[in-house]
């Protein structure tokens, strides 16, 4: 099960603009392990460990005369957790570092919130075998609404390279899904997608040691099938599907690192 909440807040006089994604992290820890601790090794894992997580964190955002803060889950049981018993019990205040906000409702309903939803694994992998063979070339966009950067070789790049970009939602999606992706995917993502257009800048996600981000917008395509047998065709088509479940998990897998500290937010557009 796959979740996205979005918590709506009132500010008291003196707000400021800071995002306080370590004080909401430590906020949700602490009751995943005074409600369920067998979840803690999954969703905090010991360092070091690269392993994805299985949630990511917004901070607190900007929202119309308030605030909001997101909170997304790939994992059901965490997902049962948040939306039975973490959720319908919060407190009337939520004081993140100095600042003290109202809590004002939640919800998941995409119709109620954009930034909101629900779905599963299956209903996605569901979605993206109706897909018909496309008659012109795929294209797939995002808005990127925080700084979002990849890790290669060790190191922290703000450029969302295809295979970096979707190699990071592949890797969520195989780790949390019950429905794994049968073909391989890297060498698609290297070879046959391009990056089309973007409006990008670049810009330091301040809690976590100015870490560098690129945020905007980037639209991908990927490469026109050229004339083959049936078999290849299908098989071009598999992957063409496959991206297009991966651009749509974004949603609420976020892209990236660090997107447990408010990184990587992406909206498919």
């Amino acid at each position: 099960m796959l979740t996205a909440v979005v918590i709506q807040l009132e500010g008291t006089p003196g707000t400021r603009a800071q995002l306080h994604t370590a004080a909401i992290r430590s906020w949700l820890l602490g009751r995943i392990q005074e409600l369920c601790p067998d979840l803690l090794p999954m969703v905090a894992p010991p360092e070091p460990n690269n392993a994805p997580v299985p949630y990511t964190i917004s901070g607190v955002v900007p929202d119309g005369d308030g605030w909001h803060l997101r909170i997304t889950t790939l994992h059901t049981p965490l997902s049962r957790l948040l939306i039975d018993t973490i959720l319908p019990n919060l407190p009337e205040h939520l004081t993140l570092d100095t600042q003290t906000f109202r809590v004002l409702g939640w919800t998941i309903d995409h119709a109620v919130h954009g930034r909101a939803g629900s779905t599963t694994f299956t209903q996605l992998a569901a979605e993206a075998l109706d897909i018909a063979e496309p008659t012109t070339q795929p294209v797939f966009a995002f808005r990127l609404l925080t700084p979002a950067c990849f890790r290669n070789k060790g190191l922290d790049f703000p450029w969302p390279e295809p295979p970096h970009f979707y190699g990071s939602l592949l890797n969520r999606w195989q780790t949390f899904s019950e429905t794994l992706l049968p073909l391989p995917l890297a060498a698609f993502f290297e070879q046959q997608i391009t990056v089309a257009a973007y409006q990008l800048g670049t810009r330091p996600h301040y809690e976590i040691g100015r870490l560098l981000g690129c945020t905007g917008y980037i639209r991908f395509q990927v490469k026109p099938r050229v004339a083959s047998p049936p078999d290849e065709r299908q098989d071009w088509l598999h992957r063409v599907r496959m991206v297009s479940m991966l651009s749509k998990f974004a949603f609420y897998a976020g892209i990236g690192a660090k997107t447990t500290f408010g990184m990587g937010q992406a909206d498919p557009l």
